[in-house]
């Protein structure tokens, strides 16, 4: 009961997970080096988080359809434990009517033994012939072989059924079948109503209900899915980075000169808690590291 419980839990959490955002982690990071210069480390932690609106019941009926599919599978556990146990039962009584028929072919047996010595008897006497005594012997015999036959069934039936108990084949203690009490009237046919509490006819539903969720999910799956995303993240960046090469590659493999402010440009980090300087300062040293154009 508490293995249940704990899947059905689970399996309820699951379900309630499936209509919540959906968030992505993909941490990156990356050292760089140009021309030789001092290497620069790169690193980034992205968050990506994407919720699917759930309009024309795509997950809705993805949900019933895992739920008729639990049901289904819990049906067919109790289909297969009452199977088990009838077959505990059919095993239980097969016993019993094999103990009554031992018993009778064993009085039989008797019977039979006492009829042969008789007629041997009756042939030393006179008063019988070879041939009655041959034939009464020969049902003595068979009988015989059906007490051995009956034998090897209880054995057989036996370990059958220590089979279904899960144990060693050993002796089944029972009773007498003279001794139970079995109902003598029964009734003839079975109502509509207690079909529904058969548990293989409760699977088949399952399964018919799984089928007509997932023929409405994917007549969903033709319509739109509309999602809402959105990512944020924080990344740092290296202090310096050297630009020894006033060429940049241009289309058709030739190079064409740059303007672009390229030697020693600074980064500001957040570990970086120097103060900032003036802006006349800043463009000092912007005017100052100008690359200026080469001529072709």
């Amino acid at each position: 009961m508490r293995r249940k419980s704990s899947h059905r839990s689970i399996w309820r959490l699951s379900a309630k997970l499936a209509y919540l955002p959906s968030l992505y982690l993909s941490p990156q990071g990356t050292i760089s080096s140009f021309d030789g210069g001092k290497a620069a480390k790169t690193y980034s932690v992205p968050v990506t988080a994407s919720w699917e609106i759930d309009i024309f019941g795509k997950l809705r009926n993805a949900k019933r359809q895992s739920q008729a599919l639990y049901a289904q599978s819990q049906d067919y556990r109790q289909a297969v434990r009452t199977q088990v146990i009838a077959g505990i039962a059919n095993t239980y009584y097969t016993l019993l009517m094999l103990d009554a028929q031992l018993e009778i072919s064993e009085q039989t047996k008797i019977s039979w033994k006492e009829s042969a010595d008789a007629t041997r008897a009756l042939m030393n006497a006179g008063r019988a012939d070879n041939s009655a005594v041959s034939q009464m012997e020969a049902a003595y015999y068979s009988v015989c072989a059906s007490v051995l036959d009956l034998k090897e069934q209880i054995n057989q039936v036996e370990n059958s059924m220590s089979l279904l108990l899960a144990s060693t084949p050993h002796t089944i203690e029972r009773g007498k079948l003279d001794t139970l009490n079995i109902p003598t009237s029964f009734s003839t046919g079975i109502p509509v109503q207690l079909l529904s509490n058969r548990p293989d006819v409760r699977a088949a539903k399952r399964s018919l209900e799984q089928a007509f969720y997932a023929a409405n999910q994917a007549r969903s799956a033709f319509y739109p899915s509309i999602t809402l995303s959105g990512s944020a993240g924080g990344g740092k960046f290296g202090r310096e980075y050297d630009c020894q090469s006033r060429k940049v590659p241009r289309l058709g493999g030739r190079f064409a000169p740059t303007t672009a402010l390229c030697t020693r440009a600074t980064y500001r980090t957040v570990e970086n808690s120097q103060p900032r300087p003036s802006r006349k300062k800043l463009s000092s040293v912007s005017s100052r590291h100008f690359c200026k154009p080469e001529p072709r």
